[in-house]
């Protein structure tokens, strides 16, 4: 997997990705960019599931998800091996993120 942060802004100018429900991503090194580009974008407003397991996200990566507002339907979120810190997972345990997922 080699995706990159502008792999996820053409998937975000992609005319289908509005109908998106699950999106995979692990194992590509992302970073705090390709959440980035994740979370401005409004074309993924119908996710539901985001799986983001060892994609280098980091703290700043994390902390940048926390902040999310276009991911309204997302129900399901992984986030395994991304090295965050402690403040990263405070910032996910205050985010209203957390609220909606199941």
């Amino acid at each position: 997997n080699r995706l990159t942060v502008e792999t996820i802004r053409r998937l975000a100018r992609w005319s289908g990705a509005g109908r998106l429900r699950r999106l995979g991503l692990s194992g590509n090194r992302l970073g705090p960019g390709g959440t980035e580009a994740l979370v401005a974008s409004d074309a993924f407003s119908s996710l539901q599931v985001l799986t983001l397991n060892d994609t280098v996200l980091s703290t700043p990566g994390v902390q940048l998800l926390a902040t999310a507002r276009k991911l309204p339907a997302l129900t399901h979120l992984q986030l395994n091996r991304n090295g965050m810190n402690e403040s990263g997972v405070r910032a996910l345990a205050r985010s209203p993120l957390l609220a909606q997922l199941e």
